[in-house]
């Protein structure tokens, strides 16, 4: 077998893969036995053969051992998962755990990951296998280390089964690689370190990390904010202090690779290292070894995190190849660096980070050489430069500079291209100008890159020397800011797609297969036939992305006991109408809210509304509005005394989101082809405070032709008989039924006057009795569907100018 890691690595994917559809059972164990008779077998008949015969078995054993391995994981998860969700009904909960690695900021909160947590309830005490994340609301890093015992108390959010695909453990732990869940702190005086004797590794990391945020505030200090984010970024790992332009420029500009932690960083600090070495004559695998030996403190230093791990894993089988002199077959060793990550952490099949590694690299090693048709358009091009002598000095520069341009463009091309399924398939986006700006964002990185860890390593200790790499990391970081910032700024070359389509996925790969080919496989004519293939591809690439006429599409999304209800109009514009109640963070800081509108493609939003301030209506809003841009939030103007909504409104304040108040009569202007109309509350309502807040909530009327939808908010029975004597309501379409179903609302006269054909009740799991059988009896008494995201999931709604299209779930 030519390349056996390689085969090695993909059995075990599959073997992993498929842990996620199958349980373990007796085929599993019997398919065990067989294949131990067929390697037995084969071990006596087949002495003398080593080829497929004896690799078919080899392989269906490597497949099986990562199948039971996944199951053995994920059963072990499941069980702590069980436990811990019975511990979060006694909130608020003490827990006691190790520190896992340094705190990361998010947003306004620092995240520390504690390892295998016991928590302490009123009832009783448990101790879970796994990774709990506490959340710290505060600017400064708090002063914990990795190592230390800690204690705290605070709101334990388990890890919810409604943010993965399937509901079972195993699913549970491929989403989450061992998370359990969150637990947000109650307060500063909540924390505490407890007195323990670290062993010496835990000595070390927390050494480490002292020493990751001494170089953090030299780094801050010294340098501008969009500069210091960056450098931070590329040489510690540590994207907390990146500002929000910089990294909007970077998904724009298809360069938000630069701040991971990749094969990029780890190439660029365990090569130039040994080269060094060369200026002092040292061979090619002595230094092959020092740069192993570096790539280990490497890996020491900036932690072991999944991405971190594997790319320093990717080095070292790089440079065991240069050593071991089998540096050609650089495939094979890519194969035994991810089987040896997925031996590891076999979720980590299922990680963004690694399939971009895998896919990419293997892209670049497979289709990126292309030096023999590259220097065949060099001498192509420089012939047509006859009046440059060929001997001189202009000509090589030419030469040299044309040669590294094409060079550049082919294996960036080809890496966009292998990239883009992914890309498409877990963000929905894909920014073409990346093929031009990694010409000159990967130089100016590998200087950042190199330049940030001498600094980190010491030198930033030596006067002189500290001060020169200073400037220059200055000077190159800041020449990157900008190229990024310029890449980002071109219209047209970044796209968001709504959903993944497979002809997204099939485009990239048959560009990457075509030119792959060589010429003769095109018969004659085969550049221009070639021309012609690659434009009609590139075409259809872009059909799933190209701008069309829309439908009025509303979704009524499963946010538990809440409201909130995403609207996308003909033209484009997407409002959100209400964010449900208050929802931890997932593992990654992407809030269960955000996490459904980055699934539908929702990067931006035109309008939010919170109909009234109350905390089921509003409080997603807090998470959201760190995660997608918001252009203008509308409100009455009502207000609650509560921390939680100052807290809220003082977010909205720092976020500098304009603020439009909205009344009875007001309308949302700059829609075009539907109309959005506001029924209540009416003026004295707010002046006089009649009635409660949910009586004060924003009515909104939204219409287009042949379609309207009217979305009450938590008005009673009160204000719908204050809308019926005023003569505002009419027939329509759709009702958002008020109040989650609330026997106190979705009076008699009120369903008899507006006589909706469908109707969605928004509520979750509740001690209120939603939706009340009265509602339900009085809805179904007068033949309106009735759909609830308590038992449909997310009620999709769709009207495409004749007829309305109904979807349930996820």
């Amino acid at each position: 077998m030519r390349r056996p890691l390689v085969v090695m690595a993909l059995a075990w994917m599959l073997g992993v893969m498929l842990a996620g559809s199958f349980t373990v059972g007796g085929w599993s164990v019997s398919l065990l036995l067989v294949l131990l008779l067929l390697l037995i077998g084969y071990g006596q008949r087949h002495r003398q053969d080593s080829g497929l015969l004896f690799w078919t078995p080899v392989i269906l054993c490597v497949a099986l051992i990562a199948f039971l391995r996944a199951e053995d994981l994920g059963s072990k998860y499941n069980r702590s998962l069980t436990s811990f969700r019975n511990l979060a009904m006694y909130n608020p909960v003490t827990v006691q755990a190790r520190v896992a690695a340094a705190p990361e900021g998010k947003g306004d909160y620092w995240r520390v990951p504690l390892a295998n947590p016991q928590a302490v309830s009123p009832i009783e005490t448990e101790s879970v296998e796994g990774i709990l994340d506490l959340w710290i609301p505060r600017s400064a890093p708090p002063p914990l280390l990795t190592g230390q015992i800690v204690e705290a108390t605070g709101n334990l959010q388990p890890f919810l089964a409604e943010t993965v695909h399937r509901n079972d453990g195993l699913s549970n732990w491929m989403e989450t690689r061992n998370a359990l869940g969150s637990l947000f702190l109650a307060g500063p005086d909540y924390l505490g370190a407890l007195e323990s004797n670290p062993n010496p590794i835990d000595r070390l990391l927390g050494w480490r990390d002292a020493w990751k945020g001494q170089f953090r505030e030299w780094i801050l200090q010294r340098f501008p904010t969009d500069r210091a984010g960056l450098i931070l970024a590329m040489t510690i790992g540590d994207r907390s202090a990146l500002t929000p332009s910089l990294r909007e420029s970077l998904t724009h500009s298809g360069l938000l690779h630069l701040i991971a932690i990749s094969g990029l960083h780890v190439t660029a600090a365990i090569l130039v290292f040994p080269w060094f070495l060369k200026l002092f004559g040292f061979r090619r695998d002595q230094r092959a070894w020092v740069g192993i030996v570096f790539a280990l403190v490497l890996l020491f230093m900036i932690g072991a995190r999944p991405s971190v791990l594997r790319s320093v894993v990717m080095g070292i089988c790089l440079l065991l190849g240069y050593a071991l002199d089998r540096s050609r077959d650089t495939l094979n060793f890519l194969g035994g660096a991810c089987l040896l990550d997925l031996v590891l952490i076999p979720s980590e099949i299922y990680a963004p980070g690694f399939q971009f590694s895998f896919f990419v690299v293997a892209s670049l090693i497979l289709w990126g050489s292309e030096y023999s048709r590259i220097d065949s358009c060099v001498a192509s091009g420089m012939s047509r430069l006859e009046f440059i002598p060929p001997t001189s000095w202009t000509h090589l520069v030419f030469k040299g500079a044309l040669r590294a341009l094409l060079a550049g463009l082919w294996s960036s091309l080809v890496a966009v291209l292998a990239a883009a399924p992914i890309s498409l398939y877990h963000f929905q986006q894909i920014s073409w100008g990346a093929i031009w700006g990694n010409l000159i964002a990967i130089p100016l990185t590998l200087v950042v890159t190199v330049l940030g860890m001498a600094l980190a390593f010491g030198l930033s200790l030596v006067p002189l020397v500290s001060e020169l790499l200073a400037w220059l990391l200055g000077l190159s970081s800041g020449l990157l800011v900008e190229w990024i910032d310029w890449s980002g700024g071109w219209p047209g070359f970044f796209y968001r797609v709504s959903g993944f389509h497979l002809l997204q996925a099939v485009i990239p790969l048959s560009i990457l297969l075509l030119i792959r080919q060589d010429q003769e496989w095109l018969s004659s004519g085969g550049l221009s036939r070639r021309t012609l293939s690659l434009g009609l591809l590139f075409v259809l690439a872009l059909l799933p992305v190209l701008p069309r006429d829309k439908d009025l599409r509303m979704e009524f999304l499963d946010v538990g006991q809440g409201d909130s209800v995403l609207v996308e109009f003909p033209d484009g514009q997407r409002i959100l109408i209400d964010s449900g109640p208050p929802q931890p963070a997932a593992p990654g800081n992407v809030s269960p809210l955000g996490s459904l509108l980055l699934k539908r493609g929702i990067r931006s939003l035109d309008g939010i509304f919170v109909t009234h301030p109350e905390s089921d209506h509003y409080g997603g809003f807090y998470d959201l509005m760190t995660e997608i841009p918001v252009e203008t939030l509308y409100c009455s103007g009502d207000v609650n005394s509560s921390r939680e909504f100052e807290a809220f409104a003082e977010r909205v304040k720092r976020k500098g989101i304009p603020i439009e108040r909205v009344l009875h009569g007001d309308a949302l202007s700059g829609i075009r082809d539907a109309t959005v109309t506001v029924l209540s509350p009416f003026a004295e309502d707010l002046v006089y405070g009649l009635g409660n807040r949910n009586e004060r909530s924003v009515v909104l009327l939204i219409e287009v032709e042949g379609f309207r939808a009217l979305l009450p908010g938590d008005i009673g029975a009160l204000q719908e008989e204050r809308l019926l004597a005023s003569g505002l309501l009419e027939d329509v379409d759709l009702l958002k039924v008020p109040h989650h179903g609330s026997r106190f609302s979705s009076s008699a006269p009120f369903l008899s006057t507006i006589r909706p054909e469908i109707a969605v009740i928004q509520c979750g799991e509740n001690n209120h009795g939603h939706p009340a059988p009265e509602t339900v009896q009085r809805l179904a008494e007068r033949k309106i569907q009735i759909f609830c995201t308590l038992f449909d999931g997310t009620v999709s709604t769709e009207w495409n100018g004749k007829k309305l299209l109904i979807e349930t779930g996820d």
